[in-house]
């Protein structure tokens, strides 16, 4: 069976500090969306019996918050190459005294901000990726050096193995997810389309 664990991290720290972490990335990843998808004022959705609206024309808010965030929800469900899917993840392992994450459709650049992360990725179906190629090449290595990346290696594939088993990531931890539900989702698309109804009245300001 084929593994590919990417993504993957150990967090060196308490659960305390990583939620902390967690929430102000959730804060600072829906804001960047509100903003992207406020640029989206071309886009047109169904709002009843089949009836298309371009986004920019829900002048009523609680209207925009509707049927925006039943689109939304929608794309979500299509998967991460949908260019409007905003649904992002971590799945948190605990497994003895440590935690490790495994992130789903974060950009790179907000789990770089986690402090207290070191790379744990794996997968079984290719040669040890636990190195830098381009620094360090395997033939150069001292036999000390080949001796630590292998343990590393043996260890990461026996912790995934006990982590995981052969079930899903969201059946074999804790999910905390970086896009919004409910309530949120409806406050969410309410910021967007004030966004959008803010930018369409500057640009008719500028026209006058």
């Amino acid at each position: 069976m084929s593994t590919k664990i990417y993504d993957a991290y150990k967090y060196n720290g308490n659960l305390y500090s990583l939620l902390n972490q967690l929430k102000e990335t959730r804060k600072e990843y829906q804001e960047e969306m509100i903003n992207v998808l406020s640029f989206f004022d071309k886009l047109e959705i169904e709002v009843e019996n089949g009836k298309k609206v371009m986004v920019k024309d829900l002048q009523d808010e609680m209207l925009g918050e509707l049927f925006f965030g039943d689109y939304l929800e929608k794309r979500m469900k299509i998967g991460y190459r949908e260019p409007q899917n905003i649904s992002a993840s971590v799945v948190l392992y605990p497994y003895k005294d440590d935690i490790y994450l495994h992130f789903f459709g974060l950009k790179r650049k907000y789990v770089d901000k986690i402090d207290g992360l070191t790379d744990f990725h794996y997968q079984n179906q290719s040669d040890m990726s636990n190195y830098n190629w381009e620094e360090e090449k395997w033939e150069n290595m001292s036999e000390k050096r080949q001796n630590e990346l292998e343990k590393d290696w043996d260890k990461r594939s026996e912790i995934w193995d006990e982590v995981l088993g052969y079930n899903t990531p969201s059946e074999s931890g804790f999910c905390f997810e970086f896009h919004p539900h409910g309530y949120q989702m409806s406050e969410f698309c309410r910021k967007i389309t004030q966004k959008i109804k803010e930018r369409n009245e500057e640009k008719e300001s500028s026209k006058n």
